[in-house]
């Protein structure tokens, strides 16, 4: 089975490489499952088959005036059964099929949307739903419109088939992505009589996963009759029954159309029907809240560089003296999911998903590439007042914007140099003797692959080496702003190498074995991926 987190990973790489380039994603926090942004537009709602009952009959147009996002998957037994654990609810059954990545089954409506308000919660957003079931605006009233309300929700029927249908990307495929029922859908014919993993078939247009098939999924709306008429941004609040939608895996492929709806009472609880989450795009909630990463001063002065125990030699060798002229700022922890991904909504980036399962918030962001994280120092620069470090071709300007040689004459946030990093790392003038960055026990300053659980960990919990600084040996590999070159014995002043084919990344991680922790040990990476590579800030001191 292929898995949530490689599958997203896959989407953003489609996204490059098939032309999907304008495709938002969007996670917040550790909390909030992925989501995709969906334009508003204009569509033909219903399914005109004889083959469907007369409910889905008959067409009629459309119009999403507003922006909103929709789960990239329908929520997981994994991520409902958090919820279940914070507010004490029973656990559902999952009918001895599995749990984990499977999609949550045996929820009725309201249990849905209950999940839905404590998402809310806990992201600080108002609920969107009142004790009846009813939408609501972020004041609590009955909303007119779903572009009213703040809060994460059940997507509205008509936001469900027009995601399902691609969108304003849509190609007219008669399930969500395809032609061909068995390329995105798991049903009667192919399930085996259960469900199964999320996104382990083909996404749509826009990147949704399972929107045909799987289970039926529930709809924020009230049961009711389509008629002729155009309509804007609906929403039923009334009706005995809640609409779902994009049948399951006990049902032929007839019931798959897109246009195909079903009624079901809200206190029922089936092994079908689960749902997806969806928030409206309000300007308001997508404010960036622009957060300066803590930084530490380090001293200028001189150590000597590469390896002085004897460990490894190889491209540690020859150990030179290092003198620097200049004081400079340098990250106290690695650049967090948090703190990247307000960098990714000011800037409209895809976001970067945690594809190993490691979480975000907190945790160090990683699988950056180098160009990004200097984007994002050029990005905290502008945000600063300062001028930029980099230009567009990833050299080191000055503040006239002229190419640098001397990260002396660099005033805008940029990554630290390998020396810099190297300097820090052993503790500045206090030039700590120890293999990692703060002691000589391992386990004491780092996460690495004996101890780290196969996964990485919040910033800022092993302690910290003399400056105050978190993460150096450990946990995620970092970017240094230098091309690699082989050391030589000469003295170096301020160094920074500004050619060659290769980038610097530095410090080790948690899939990688003590050795790479060691302060002294280099590493590099042509085409400047960043696989577990991850980075923190840097700034010359004025």
């Amino acid at each position: 089975m292929r898995s949530i987190v490689f599958i997203i990973n896959l989407v953003l790489v489609s996204c490059f490489l098939f032309g999907y380039e304008e495709l938002h994603f969007y996670s917040p926090s550790n909390t909030v499952p992925p989501m995709v942004r969906v334009q508003g537009g204009i569509f033909l709602m219903g399914e005109e088959s004889s083959d469907l009952s007369h409910w889905s009959r008959p067409l009629h147009q459309v119009t999403l005036t507003y922006d909103f996002f929709i789960g990239l998957y329908e929520i997981t037994f994994d991520e409902y059964e958090t919820f279940c654990d914070d507010t004490g609810r029973s656990k559902p059954d999952d009918e001895g099929w599995g749990r984990g990545q499977r999609p949550v089954i045996n929820v009725a409506w309201w249990d849905a949307i209950a999940y839905c308000n404590w998402l809310s919660d806990r992201e600080g957003l108002p609920r969107a739903y009142d004790d009846s079931g009813t939408l609501v605006d972020k004041n609590g009233e009955k909303a007119r419109s779903p572009e009213a309300v703040w809060g994460y929700r059940l997507p509205t029927e008509a936001e469900w088939e027009f995601t399902a249908r691609g969108g304003t990307k849509s190609e007219g495929h008669k399930y969500a992505g395809s032609n061909h029922v068995d390329e995105v859908a798991w049903y009667f014919s192919n399930a085996a009589g259960t469900t199964h993993e999320v996104a382990d078939k083909s996404p749509n247009e826009l990147g949704v996963y399972d929107m045909t098939g799987n289970i039926w999924e529930w709809c924020s709306d009230g049961w009711y009759g389509y008629g002729l008429v155009a309509r804007v941004n609906p929403y039923s609040s009334t009706g005995l029954s809640k609409v779902t939608r994009g049948a399951s895996w006990k049902d032929d492929a007839t019931e798959l159309l897109l246009g195909n709806r079903r009624p079901l009472r809200p206190t029922i609880s089936s092994p079908d029907t689960g749902f997806r989450i969806a928030r409206t795009a309000l300007p308001e909630v997508e404010i960036v809240l622009h957060i300066k990463p803590e930084v530490v001063l380090v001293e200028k002065g001189e150590f000597i560089m590469g390896d002085t125990l004897g460990d490894y030699g190889g491209n540690e060798l020859p150990a030179h003296r290092v003198t620097f002229t200049y004081d400079f700022y340098i990250g106290k922890y690695q650049v967090t999911f948090e703190e990247y991904d307000r960098f990714c909504r000011d800037t409209e980036r895809a976001m970067i998903y945690d594809w190993n399962g490691y979480g975000r918030g907190r945790k160090p962001v990683y699988n950056v590439p180098w160009h990004d994280a200097i984007a994002y120092c050029n990005w905290l620069s502008d945000n600063e007042g300062l001028s930029r470090a980099y230009d567009s071709e990833g050299n080191f300007i000055d503040k006239n914007g002229q190419k640098a040689t001397d990260p002396s004459e660099v005033m805008g946030y940029r990554l630290p140099t390998e020396a810099e990093w190297e300097y820090a790392a052993r503790g500045g003038t206090n030039q700590s003797p120890y293999r990692y960055s703060g002691s000589d026990n391992a386990d004491e300053v780092a996460w690495h692959s004996g101890n780290s659980g196969g996964t990485s960990h919040e910033v800022g919990q092993k302690l910290p080496n003399a400056l105050g600084i978190y993460d150096m040996s450990g946990n995620i590999w970092e970017w240094c702003s230098d091309y690699y070159a082989d050391y030589t014995s000469s003295n170096k002043i301020n160094p920074y190498v500004s050619d060659g084919t290769a980038r610097v990344f530095r410090g080790g991680s948690v899939g990688h074995w003590l050795l790479v922790s060691r302060v002294s040990y280099r590493s590099s990476r042509r085409g400047v991926s960043g696989i577990l590579t991850g980075f923190r800030i840097a700034r010359t001191a004025q």
